[in-house]
């Protein structure tokens, strides 16, 4: 039978549902896809193009643009070869596009009306550790004419949190050896250098971090049995 995981839930402006995940068929030469279901019109339907191999989909996320497009990204591998990130609004388009480096652990946002965000993890083949990559789009995820590493240098980083807000706000929060890091993109069009902001704490857990309504940013962690807070 099929297996499905990595499930994922939006409720979008236009007040409807939206729920992605990976479907698997192992019995089937490990045939795998993402899949959509959209309360809208109540459809089921397969979103990726269908994978025959162990690698497979995985780690579907979603988002919903202004214009009521469905935005979606997740990490796929084939034929033995590392997972890549792929976007789709209209047709999968491979992000990272890094055949000797493994991504995973997509995610997507949006600042302002139509400028598409989208965060991972690379882990670079040279020397194995891990790095945050973020790939921009403004216009609405036509064309993606930013594409770099915003992690702090040799340092190995992972588990990424992304906020937003209004125009040209963007925040990145991840964890990056024993420390929690902090970037936000800059007037210079780029991510400035990240900072540690986890002073004092000595096994932080992975950041979470949202924007408040006038535009606050809050990250939290866990640490040792306490929570942190910035």
């Amino acid at each position: 039978g099929d297996i499905s995981r990595d499930v994922n839930l939006i409720t979008g402006g236009d007040g409807h549902t939206y729920i992605a995940w990976a479907e698997e068929w192992p019995a089937l030469n490990n045939i795998s896809e993402v899949r959509l279901f959209t309360e809208k019109e109540y459809l089921c339907r397969s979103v990726s193009n269908t994978v025959i191999s162990k690698e497979g989909v995985y780690s579907p996320m979603i988002q919903l643009s202004s214009d009521k497009n469905v935005n979606i990204v997740w990490a796929q591998g084939e034929n033995g070869k590392p997972k890549d990130i792929y976007y789709k609004k209209k047709n999968p388009v491979n992000l990272s596009n890094t055949p000797l480096s493994d991504s995973s652990d997509p995610l997507i946002g949006f600042d302002g009306s139509l400028t598409v965000n989208v965060a991972w993890v690379e882990q670079t083949a040279d020397s194995g550790k891990r790095e945050i990559k973020v790939a921009r789009s403004t216009d609405g995820g036509n064309n993606f004419y930013y594409n770099n590493s915003i992690s702090e240098t040799g340092v190995d980083s992972y588990c990424p949190a992304l906020a937003t807000y209004n125009d040209n706000n963007i925040y990145v929060a991840y964890k990056g050896g024993d420390s929690i890091y902090f970037t936000r993109w800059s007037f210079l069009f780029s991510f400035a250098p990240p900072e540690s902001i986890s002073a004092g704490s000595q096994s932080p857990s992975c950041p979470v971090m949202l924007t408040g309504s006038n535009g606050t940013i809050y990250v939290v962690w866990s640490d040792n049995g306490d929570i942190w807070f910035s």
